[in-house]
């Protein structure tokens, strides 16, 4: 019957093309004669629609419509505001649709359509979609119902669109040749023969597919990106594929693949007891986008075929930095020879206990699993490109290829064991990551071994394993472990940054040529052998806590990092005869290694770090230190021990020959020392004992001191000692001072000083050691050294005053130049201002009165003070004062004085000679006065300002210039009486305020200054007058009422009392010249009562009074 339908369609497509050429709209009136659609009376026009017509739907009064007869249309449409409608069939009549298709429609203004229903019931009773029309091509959704032998039928290129359609008992819907089902809505129900069929080249599109019964894929037909719920049978014959389809088979679902179909990029989804099988295919197997779900009731069945899965990438996004998508499938893969291919980039999480005997194969994107038994019952696990995931410890017992590369990522924590009895073989490169991955047996793989993150282990001390074959271990922060049942040779190089573990109680021995930087432990009781000049890595530190003897031996020249750990094997570390280079670049923080290192070889150090080596050490060859630092602390019977510019070489313990071109520091007790660098005896401070000392080129001694203690000095406790028990010989030592806590609040040494240095066969020399002149500017050195707060050191050298008759080298303080030169300077300006600016002028008896008076005076002069008044100098000094009174009234008079001196101060330090010379200016104000009775008072007040300029070179913190300035007044009285004749007696007294200081403007920054301000003069004066002459005679005491000039930083104070009890004489005269001029001439001398200074000087003036 259905064969003769097909018949009869195709003998009527002539004249409905015809019919299609006179096409036109007919509308179902209202009110209609009867339900019958192909009555003319219901229709406008009073004419029934035929092929090529549209039928209109509105409103009607009839709305349950049947078809009598076979029908063709080229649409139906409904539009907005219809009636609901039902259209059956009342016998084994066809529709045709050719055209647009149907459509219901909706409009803002009359609402949507009524629903459309199309109800296909009756045997026989066909729809036929043809050319590109559409079941439901409007906005509303058109609902189909086919059972009973009632078919609907899509053909040539046409389509679902959004149709609703439901397949009841016995119904079928077909999609034929290049038909798509759109995005309809399709429901097969459960119900004998009730199925949905895709045939030819159709497509399901984005179909969604609830699936009670059958749906059945043929020839090319593809389930597009449709969304399949399947509870019954879903097969895929022919060449058919599930394209990018979603389908989910329920419990009792199951989607079957025969002959030569494809599960393409589908995702299938399987919970419940749902059910995957591609066992009855042709082919050799399949793809499938992805197989997913966490029921462990379901099941995949490979048969004897091979699924590839992964290719969508599909997956729920982790939070990782990759963006890792995941898909987790719980169920059961079975298969007997069946096999699984990884592929894409997604992760596929397997957990379910799977039978399937085949290979497990991994090309891409993570395969994880947590028990062995997630890759099935096979023997085979190949690598091509993939990673597989462990989350768990298991044993590995698969048989590993590497066809490509392989990636084993393992859980941290957890340990993963490929057994002896499995092969692990293949050309590609094997990375482990994370985790432990522990070797038992041989391992042939002849590609790279990466450790990424996590470890290897070989062998387990009781099983060997072995890298054989691969052509290197690149560490990636990785760590390779030996733990050997016996002693084992590995020849494989070693490169990149990790750990490398040498465990148990076996010696693996090191023959490649090996690179890697990190660490090279030998635990336990295990030992280590070095063979070949580069089985360790240049920059590896080697760490051992090992207690076997020997637990390392270096056989050739070997270049490591360091040595660190603690080891008590004898030896623990032999150099059988060459050098154990100790290189460090990589590692710049400082290593420790206490252990006796032996044998005939001998230690180099180079690198930049610090290496440290505790013990008593055998070895015979020499010592090389040519970078960085070494630190023995113990005996070392290397012969010599050379020690290049820029290294240095600390010995705490005893040791022979030193040869020193850098730096040579400790405790240190050695036969020999040949010093070109720098020597530093003991921990800052300490000892150091040579028996014999050669200076070589420009040697140096750094002496580290403890300034705050060095007033109670103690060898190797307050400062550094070195003790040359025998011979000094060679180039002249220059120590170099370095002052260590606490030197915060330094202090002047006492007696001849702190001990720096020895020579114990009495023969040295003064200049043995020495320091540097502070004042050469040629060196930065120079400037600083030998300098703290306010104190200087100087070499106090004493010849055979030592115990045995030794020469001894003392550092002894002395007070900063500086300060001195401040002390004198203030001292010496007091000094200039008393014989310059400081003598009384008043009217001299027989001086005739007047109005007003002017005089100017030149002064040359010297004064000298030794040494007990706190500095030994000399002064010379010129001035030229003057001034000028106005007589006021009742004996009142106003002037105003001041001048310029240039002073010249030779001092005589302990240091050398220097000079001081300085520039003074001063003015000052004067009011005076004088009674008719013989009384006479006056005060003077102004500002004197003095520029010193200091001749010597000075060390770092000094300058060369300081002003010193500020106020000055006096203040005085006195009494004349006059005598037989014209001579008078003159009985005064003065008070002498001095204000000026540097402040902020000293020779050294940091200086505080308490100066001599006030001191008393008391004087007698003896005048008389020869006519024309008139001589006078003053005799005057002077006496400051303060202790000196004091001058300090810190704890380094200079004093200088040169003002203490001083007796001035002076002896002068006047003589008029006429019309109120007179002519002075006078010399004086200044003697100290119970101080060591004097000083002269001269003095010639012009006086007018008017």
């Amino acid at each position: 019957m259905r064969k003769l339908k097909s018949i009869l369609i195709a003998a009527t497509a002539i004249p409905l093309i015809v019919a299609a050429a006179q096409a036109a709209n007919r509308s179902f009136l209202n009110p209609a004669s009867n339900s019958n659609f192909n009555t003319a009376a219901n229709w406008s026009g009073n004419v029934a629609p035929v092929a090529g017509d549209t039928a209109i739907f509105g409103e009607s009064d009839i709305t349950v419509i049947n078809f009598t007869a076979d029908q063709t249309l080229a649409a139906m449409v409904f539009n907005p505001g219809s009636s609901d409608y039902t259209f059956g069939f009342n016998g084994a009549f066809d529709l045709f649709v050719n055209g647009a298709g149907i459509s219901r429609n909706s409009d803002l203004l009359n609402g949507d359509a009524g629903t459309v229903f199309f109800n296909v019931n009756v045997a026989n009773a066909d729809i036929l979609f043809n050319n590109a029309s559409n079941a439901s091509a409007g906005s509303l959704p058109v609902t189909y119902a086919v059972s009973n032998n009632g078919q609907i039928f899509f053909r040539n290129t046409s389509n679902g669109g959004n149709a609703d359609l439901e397949i009841g008992p016995a119904g079928e819907v077909n999609f034929e040749d290049d038909s798509n089902a759109g995005s309809a809505n399709i429901l097969v129900q459960d119900g004998a023969f009730a199925g949905l069929f895709v045939r030819n080249n159709a497509s399901l599109g984005s179909a969604t597919v609830t699936n009670n019964e059958f749906v059945r894929f043929e020839n090319n037909a593809t389930a597009g990106s449709a969304a399949i719920t399947n509870n019954d049978l879903v097969a895929f014959e022919g060449a058919s594929t599930a394209g990018a389809a979603t389908i989910t088979n329920n419990s009792d679902g199951e989607t079957q693949f025969f002959d030569t179909s494809s599960g393409g990029t589908s995702r299938q989804i399987l919970a419940g007891t749902g059910i995957l099988n591609i066992s009855g295919l042709a082919s050799a197997g399949t793809t499938f986008g992805s197989v997913e779900g966490d029921s462990n009731l379901s099941e995949f069945n490979l048969g004897t075929k091979n699924a590839e899965v992964g290719g969508n990438n599909h997956g729920f996004v982790l939070p990782n930095a990759q963006g890792e998508r995941v898909v987790e499938y719980g169920g059961v893969i079975s298969g007997v020879g069946g096999s699984l291919t990884k592929v894409g980039t997604g992760t596929w999480v397997l957990g379910g206990g799977n039978t399937y005997t085949g290979a497990t194969q991994i090309n891409q994107g993570i395969l994880q699993i947590g028990q062995i038994i997630n890759l099935g019952a096979g023997t085979d696990l190949i690598f091509n490109g993939g990673t597989l995931r462990v989350t768990n410890t298991l044993g590995l017992a698969r048989n590993v290829n590497l066809l490509g590369n392989g990636v084993l990522e393992l859980a941290l924590g957890q340990t993963v064991t490929h057994g002896a009895g499995n092969t692990f073989t293949g050309a590609g490169n094997f990375t482990t990551r994370g985790g432990n991955l522990l070797f038992l047996g041989n391992k042939t793989h002849t590609g790279q071994t990466i450790i990424q993150n996590g470890s290897i282990q070989l062998g387990d001390g009781a099983t060997a394993g072995n890298l054989t074959n691969t052509s290197g271990v690149v560490l990636q922060n990785g760590q390779l472990t030996f733990l050997p049942p016996a002693d084992q040779i590995f020849d494989r190089n070693i490169s990149g940054d990790g750990l490398v573990f040498v465990n148990g109680n076996n010696r693996v021995t090191f023959t490649g040529a090996n690179t890697y930087e990190g660490v090279l432990a030998i635990i336990a009781n295990a030992s280590a052998t070095a063979q070949g000049g580069n089985a360790i890595g240049n920059n590896t530190i080697v760490f051992i806590t090992s207690a076997a003897n020997q637990a390392l031996i270096v056989q050739d020249n070997e270049a490591i990092g360091g040595l660190s750990g603690t080891a008590t094997g004898s030896p623990a570390i032999t150099i059988v005869s060459d050098d154990l280079f100790l290189n460090g670049d990589a590692f710049q923080n400082s290593q420790t290694f206490t252990g006796v290192i032996g044998g005939a070889g001998g230690i180099v150090k180079n690198g930049s770090f610090t290496q440290t080596l505790n013990g008593n050490h055998t070895y015979t060859r020499d010592t090389d230190v040519e970078g960085g630092k070494l630190i023995v602390n113990g005996s070392l019977a290397s012969p010599d021990v050379f020690i290049d510019p820029g290294a240095e070489f600390e010995l705490n313990g005893t040791g022979n020959d030193i040869f020193n071109d850098g730096t040579f520091s400790g405790a240190f007790n050695v036969t020999y020392l040949e010093n070109a660098g720098t020597v530093s005896p003991g921990n800052s401070p300490g000892i150091g004992v040579t028996v014999n000392y050669v200076g070589v080129g420009a040697p140096t001694y750094t002496v580290d001191i403890l300034a705050n203690n060095q007033a109670v000095p103690v060898n190797g406790t307050t400062h550094d000692f070195l003790n040359i028990t025998n011979n000094y010989a060679g180039e002249d030592t220059q120590l170099l001072l370095q002052f260590d806590a606490p030197s915060d609040n330094p202090v002047a040494t006492t007696g001849n000083g702190i001990e720096v240095a020895r020579v114990g066969n009495g023969a040295a020399s003064a200049g043995n050691f020495f320091l540097a002149d502070p004042n050469d500017p040629t060196t930065a050195q120079n400037q600083t050294n030998g300098f703290i707060g306010g104190f200087q050191y100087l070499v106090n050298f004493q010849n055979n005053t030592g115990p045995g008759g030794a020469d001894q080298f003392f550092l002894r303080t002395v007070l900063r130049e500086e300060l001195v030169a401040n002390a004198v300077a203030l001292a010496a300006g007091r000094q200039l201002t008393r014989d310059c600016f400081r003598g009384v002028e008043h009217t001299q008896n027989g001086d005739a009165k007047g109005q007003g008076r002017t005089w100017v005076n030149g002064r040359y002069g010297t004064f000298e003070a030794d040494a007990s008044t706190g500095a030994d100098f000399d002064s010379s000094y010129y001035c030229v004062n003057g001034g000028a009174e106005v007589a006021l009234h009742d004996g009142f008079a106003l002037g105003i004085r001041g001048g310029y001196a240039n002073q010249e101060v030779d001092l005589n330090l302990v240091q050398g000679a220097a000079t001081l010379d300085g520039d003074t200016w001063t003015v000052e104000g004067a009011l005076t006065y004088t009674s008719g009775s013989g009384y006479y008072s006056g005060l003077t007040a102004g500002y004197q300002s003095t520029e010193w300029d200091y001749t010597r070179a000075l060390a770092s913190g000094g300058t060369n210039g300081a002003d010193i300035e500020g106020a000055i007044a006096s203040v005085y009285a006195g009494y004349r009486q006059p005598l037989d004749g014209n001579a008078s007696i003159a009985v005064e007294g003065a008070l002498h305020y001095d204000g000026t200081e540097c402040g902020a403007s000293c020779f050294l920054a940091g200086t505080v200054e308490d100066a001599s301000e006030f001191e008393g003069r008391i004087a007698a004066r003896y005048d008389d007058v020869w006519g024309a002459v008139k001589p006078y005679a003053v005799v005057a005491y002077v006496h400051s009422f303060e202790e000196g000039q004091n001058v300090w930083v810190g704890n380094a104070l200079a004093r200088v009392e040169t003002a203490n009890a001083l007796i001035n004489v002076n002896l002068g005269l006047n003589a008029d010249v006429g019309e109120g001029w007179s002519l002075t001439a006078e010399a004086a001398t200044t003697q100290g009562a119970d101080s060591d200074v004097q000083g002269y000087q001269g003095m010639i003036g012009a006086r007018k009074i008017w």
